[in-house]
């Protein structure tokens, strides 16, 4: 069975954030593409299948509460990991809330790339070995 090379969506509405998590997730070997708010993440599913949306809270038209419910009416396979800075207190409690809404996983801003490279690779289905 060949290797499929995860797919990843990047939904931030800051464009240096964006293309930032972009260039490390291509680094480390997966296929990304990006959006910068869930309007246009919601739209870029249409072609694009990701296995993992990282998935910013707080943005604008529609912010990531709505986008997790819409994903999560439609039969979506992809794994979400929701991020968010909004303040020390508050963006625990905005990332609480992302996971009762159906994240899988969340990660605090500012995070390193370590701690990101560590949370996708925890979303992604083991490697099966051939023999």
């Amino acid at each position: 069975m060949p290797y499929h090379t995860p797919c990843i969506l990047v939904v931030d509405d800051d464009d240096l954030i964006r293309r930032t998590l972009k260039l490390h997730l291509e680094v480390a070997g997966y296929h990304v593409s990006q959006a910068s708010n869930g309007l246009e993440a919601v739209a870029e599913l249409e072609n694009f299948k990701p296995d993992i949306i990282i998935l910013d809270i707080f943005m604008p038209d529609m912010d990531g509460f709505e986008t997790l419910r819409r994903l999560n009416h439609a039969a979506r396979r992809a794994r979400i990991l929701a991020i968010s800075g909004g303040g020390s207190a508050a963006a625990c409690d905005f990332l609480d809330m992302a996971a009762k809404l159906g994240a899988d996983r969340v990660l605090k801003k500012p995070f390193t790339a370590t701690e990101l490279t560590a949370a996708v690779e925890a979303l992604l289905p083991p490697l099966t070995s051939q023999s």
